[in-house]
């Protein structure tokens, strides 16, 4: 419910017409209303002719309120004043939707007041529904204010209302909501499908497991009696001590894990003979 200005968009022609005219007068309590799109519009002669538009009530219900005499300066002392004849209060029948109007009107006003005031709205988003989230957000503080308030009385002081969005802010980040047990995790009952014995390439080279515990494949470079044929590298020889460290190599065992020449006997001999090692 509210009421509205002549030039609106949208507002019935035959109400903006009556009201924009000068002649005839219309008696006091003249009601004219017209449905707009599931709208109600209507025109209601009290002191002024009053247009008004509503979606809650019904403008031919009426209440009975007492009114006060305008005085005889008034712009509509004519059409007024001879309802009250010489009293100064009378009680007259008015539409109930004026009456719910006179009585909460502004409550727009003041709840746009109380969310401006501690808006959480920020300056600059990227996102755009950001503002409209934060809008949100001030609406649902300033109504728990205004429920509050109903519940304990008015407000005493002007700094009522920044005390109760500080308690609440505090109440809401020490809020902890008891967590619920997690249920133990099931054992994995499938066992793994184990890998198999693949020669790959490892990404470093390193010394060949076996060679280092068998020295089938490897001979000092002063008793071979020919050139190797595969990768061998040993350095550190001197007649006196032989330093064994087998033969370098890039390859080796996915599942084992371990480097093995690529070349020679070294990869089925390890195999095998893995329980021995």
């Amino acid at each position: 419910m509210g009421t509205t200005r002549v030039n609106i968009l949208g507002f019935p022609l035959s109400l903006t017409q009556l009201k924009q005219a000068k002649t005839p007068l219309l008696n006091w309590g003249h009601l004219e209303e017209v449905i707009t799109e599931e709208v109600g519009c209507f025109l209601w002669q009290d002191n002024n002719q009053v247009l008004a538009i509503t979606t809650a009530y019904n403008p031919q219900d009426i209440i009975i309120r007492p009114r006060k005499r305008p005085s005889a300066t008034s712009s509509a002392a004519s059409i007024t004043r001879p309802i009250f004849r010489e009293l100064p209060v009378k009680d007259l029948p008015i539409p109930t939707c004026i009456d719910a109007y006179n009585h909460h009107m502004g409550g727009v006003d003041i709840a746009n007041q109380l969310r401006a005031g501690f808006t959480t709205l920020r300056p600059q988003n990227i996102r755009y529904w950001y503002p409209l989230f934060y809008w949100l957000l001030d609406i649902a503080l300033t109504n728990s204010y205004l429920l509050s308030l109903a519940i304990i009385g008015p407000s005493r002081g002007h700094r009522d209302h920044r005390k109760y969005l500080e308690a609440l802010s505090e109440a809401l980040i020490d809020y902890l909501e008891p967590l619920e047990p997690l249920e133990p995790l099931e054992p994995y009952s499938e066992p793994l499908e184990p890998l198999e014995h693949n020669q790959i390439s490892r990404p470093f080279r390193g010394y060949c497991v076996y060679c280092k515990k068998n020295q089938l494949n490897w001979q000092p470079k002063n008793l071979r009696p020919r050139p190797r044929s595969f990768g061998i590298d040993l350095t550190n020889f001197s007649e006196d001590r032989v330093r064994f460290r087998g033969s370098k190599t890039q390859w080796g065992c996915q599942e084992c894990d371990e480097p093995l020449c690529k070349i020679g006997d070294c990869w089925h001999l390890w195999h095998q003979n893995l329980t021995n090692f």
